[in-house]
């Protein structure tokens, strides 16, 4: 059913509301829910078009059906979450549009253990262009329609001998305009001894992805292999290979490797803390476009499980990029979650690829003899605070992405708090232009009464594009919300939310202020 429905999402939205309309009549009830409704925003904004100069104001009106609905039995799980949106702008009919919201997610057990057939579909309206605002949403109007779909096989089996996890996906992104558009196949393989495997131990880790946009296409893998001796001792000696690479013919056929192998041991510090050290020598490949030979490296790894609520993992090595590090700290008691995690990975055809307009003229921050190149120096020269638009275009380079994120969670009896820390470093590995987003968002919700609630909201964001280059822009964006939540009865529900956005940037045009109060009522038929 639900690979069904993914592809009606792709030819006709209107037929995938039909089928989920039918879905009663192919499950049992009692292993089924079923919620459509139909929702209602007036939404009014005192600067529609972000502008410092010539504020314009509107009432968008934002009329939705929705459907929610869950099914699972002993073989079968899904979710579906739909939405189609009727949007009306009082300052100017043209920009009257609808817009769709999906999450779905499918699991089909095909063995009682084992083998599962699943799928995902996504449907998000996002900014058009995160240079120019990352948070133009429906109200603001300037989004484009993604559509993400993922469907395959999945393998997964667990016991006192060993442990392995496989799947076999193939994944679709498209995009209203066109830019970040991709199909190919992700794999993983990995398994683990357990703890009756003696006198080997092992730990086996691959990672595939394979991508293409029309005529360009992307691969890269990541493998780690592990196999040691358990001794009478807390040191156990393992030999270690690990080997890496991209290829394709995007970012002009540039490839870049990672192969090593080594040894060294485990060392047992204690009950479930557990310390991985090996010394490794990298086997340079002169097939690859690397100008620079790795050198021998330490490999480390520490993995700790004090308790079944906490557990943390962290690591130190080298890629084909240089030093190479991972974090993932998990954290909760009864009223307190924590969530650390920092991981570095390669992408591909994203959305995160700048280009800049001269004189009309789309020209390349890779190539610097270029003519608009030219242009672009004499017309900087000639006004050096002129603002020389950036936009997005299509992604064909590999890009290196380094990530941070930290969330904590605190529940009370009647109120919680939420923080959430995020930062992301972006290089493209063609051209080496780099791009940092950070963040900072701390919520308070807190029920005043059985039927209702206040949500406090502040978040503080920056970014910096195109680092370095005299096109570099940076901004602070400061968002405050205030909402009340009130529960009519069982089936209707009204909320109402004020909220001020401050955008500061070194490009004056991008200078602006907006403030917001909507009113939303949602009935559950």
């Amino acid at each position: 059913m639900a690979i069904t429905a993914m592809g009606m999402v792709q030819n006709n939205h209107v037929y995938l509301l039909a089928a989920l309309l039918l879905t009663p009549s192919l499950v049992s009830a009692n292993e089924w829910t079923f919620e459509p409704s139909i929702k209602t925003n007036e939404t009014y904004s005192d600067n529609i078009n972000y502008d410092s100069q010539d504020k314009e104001s509107s009432f968008v009106n934002q009329t939705s059906l929705g459907l929610v609905t869950k099914y699972k039995s002993a073989s079968t799980t899904y979710n579906i979450d739909f939405e189609a949106i009727n949007a009306t702008y009082s300052h100017d009919s043209a920009f009257n549009d609808i817009y769709y919201n999906l999450t779905s997610n499918a699991e089909v057990q095909l063995w009682t253990n084992g083998l599962s057939l699943i799928g995902t579909a996504s449907i998000n309206n996002e900014p058009r262009n995160t240079v120019n605002n990352i948070y133009a949403d429906i109200v603001f109007g300037d989004t484009i329609q993604v559509e993400r779909y993922s469907g395959g096989l999945a393998y997964s089996i667990d016991n006192s001998k060993y442990s392995l996890d496989t799947n076999l996906i193939y994944n679709i992104t498209k995009s209203e305009d066109g830019i970040g558009e991709s199909e190919g196949y992700s794999a993983i393989l990995n398994s683990r001894s357990g703890s009756n495997s003696a006198p080997i131990f092992w730990d086996i880790t691959n990672n595939y992805l394979e991508r293409e946009n029309n005529s360009s296409d992307g691969r890269s893998y990541q493998s780690e292999f592990k196999v040691g001796y358990i001794t009478p001792y807390k040191f156990n000696p393992f030999i270690r290979y690990y080997d890496e690479g991209n290829s394709g013919n995007v970012g002009n056929g540039t490839t870049s490797e990672s192969n090593s192998y080594g040894a060294g041991f485990r060392w047992l510090m204690a009950t479930r803390l557990t310390l991985d050290l090996s010394y490794n020598i990298p086997v340079n490949d002169d097939s690859t476009d690397s100008d620079e030979e790795q050198d021998n490296y330490y490999d480390v790894n520490l993995s700790w499980q004090p308790t079944q609520r906490t557990s943390l993992n962290a690591g130190v090595s080298q890629r084909f990029y240089g030093d190479s590090y991972s974090f993932n700290l998990t954290h909760s008691n009864k009223r307190l979650t924590n969530t650390i995690t920092y991981n570095e990975s390669l992408q591909v055809f994203t959305r995160d690829n700048l280009n800049f307009l001269i004189g009309g003229d789309l020209c390349s921050f890779s190539d610097a003899t270029t003519d608009c190149f030219a242009l672009l120096q004499e017309a900087l020269i000639n006004d050096p605070q002129q603002d020389i638009p950036l936009v997005i275009t299509e992604d064909e380079s590999f890009s290196l992405y380094k990530t941070f994120s930290w969330n904590s969670v605190l529940n009370l009896r009647r109120t919680t708090f939420a923080l959430n820390a995020e930062r992301s470093d972006r290089e493209n590995l063609a051209t080496q232009i780099k791009s940092l987003r950070e963040s900072l968002d701390f919520t308070v919700s807190r029920d005043v009464s059985r039927y209702s609630s206040v949500d406090l909201s502040a978040t503080y964001t920056k970014t910096d594009d195109v680092i370095g280059f005299p096109q570099e822009r940076n901004s602070q964006y400061r968002y405050y919300k205030m909402s009340y939540n009130r529960e009519l009865n069982k089936t209707l529900t009204f909320d109402v939310s004020v909220s001020h956005l401050n955008r500061a940037s070194n490009f004056a045009d991008f200078v602006y202020k907006e403030n917001r109060i909507s009113f939303e009522l949602k009935k559950v038929l």
